[in-house]
């Protein structure tokens, strides 16, 4: 009983390690390797276009666009969620940075003169 049991699994692991050794064919190689390659590309793609939309400021289809920060809502001359994300955007946002600090320093500047 316990024999012609050993038999069968022997028999089936062989049938099996035979498959396995068996030769892949070519065509399916190369139609998974097509399919692989075109979704690879079309990912791509997609990256790159996200990458173009986020300097542009082209709002996507993902939904809008959160601000974040102090000046949320802060009044006509707040910047609109797309230029945030555009380069325009940034440039801007980083004079506007730029130009808090020189008055700043201005303010320093003009402190430092009246008390020499």
């Amino acid at each position: 009983l316990v024999l012609p049991l050993r038999v069968m699994k022997f028999l089936v692991a062989k049938k099996k390690f035979k498959e396995t050794l068996r030769p892949y064919d070519v065509k399916d190689v190369i139609e998974q390797y097509s399919a692989g390659h075109l979704d690879m590309l079309g990912r791509v793609k997609s990256l790159q276009a996200r990458w173009v939309d986020q300097i542009l400021g082209v709002r996507t289809h993902s939904g809008p666009v959160e601000r974040r920060g102090r000046d949320r809502g802060a009044g006509p001359e707040a910047e609109a969620p797309c230029d945030e994300l555009s380069l325009l955007g940034r440039v801007a946002r980083v004079e506007k940075h730029v130009q808090a600090i020189e008055q700043k320093l201005d303010i320093l500047v003009d402190l430092h003169r009246r008390i020499l």
